[in-house]
């Protein structure tokens, strides 16, 4: 009670409301990280993670990250050229052509691809949620025939480890050529019997292929 200006009473009624601080989860899910309201970038799941905002009253909100991040699918490719094959198994698949602009390639949503024409080709990979894409690969050796269907030309062991016996079969020709399955070649060589010796130990593990010059025969070996 208060006096007023001409000595009487004044009665002052309070009339007070008090807010409480609030608070929520922002739950939310996401492929390989995700950039959150207090400006970190998480790559890992997170319920821990919390922000303080002022809410529409003035109070603290205190929102609390409950996150989850979803892996990336496999993007490794096996090379078989020209048959490619993505590692991920249980995925959605879209092969693209990397030569077109990454076009996918209409009919190409299999596991497996076996290019009809050489180019570089990648495949487009979703799982659970998450799609990602592998590194183009190279074929290059499209239209050649197996030389072993043909006329008996054949390479042993293979595998290899040092060394590779070439026997030429019926085939006459005078230069062969050892390419990388992308087509870059290794070696030049020249062919003066039907059977000789070559020394692959300095090659790194895959597979590659001999082309005879001329020619669209070819004959694959592994180097282990």
């Amino acid at each position: 009670m208060l006096a007023n200006a001409a000595g009487c009473d004044s009665i002052v009624t309070l009339n007070l409301t008090i807010n409480s601080p609030s608070a929520g989860t922002d739950i939310q899910s996401a492929c390989a990280s995700y950039t959150w309201m207090d400006g970190i970038t998480y790559t890992a799941s997170n319920n821990s993670a919390t922000y303080t905002l002022v809410d529409v009253n003035g109070c603290d909100s205190v929102v609390t990250l409950d996150l989850t991040i979803l892996p990336l699918p496999l993007t490794t490719v096996s090379n078989n050229s020209p048959v490619l094959t993505a590692d991920a198994t249980g995925a959605s698949y879209q092969w693209i052509d990397c030569d077109n602009g990454n076009a996918p390639i209409n009919g190409a949503t299999s596991q497996v691809f076996t290019a009809t024409t050489n180019g570089n080709y990648a495949a487009l990979i979703t799982q659970n949620g998450c799609s990602d894409t592998s590194a183009c690969i190279t074929v290059a050796n499209v239209g050649l025939s197996d030389l072993s269907h043909e006329n008996g030309f054949s390479v042993y062991p293979n595998p290899v480890s040092s060394e590779l016996i070439v026997y030429a079969g019926d085939i006459l020709f005078t230069k062969l050529e050892m390419c990388t399955l992308d087509g870059k070649v290794l070696r030049s060589l020249i062919v003066e019997s039907k059977q000789f010796i070559l020394d692959v130990s300095d090659l790194n593990p895959g597979v590659y292929f001999l082309k005879v010059e001329g020619s669209t025969g070819f004959k694959r070996f592994v180097k282990i």
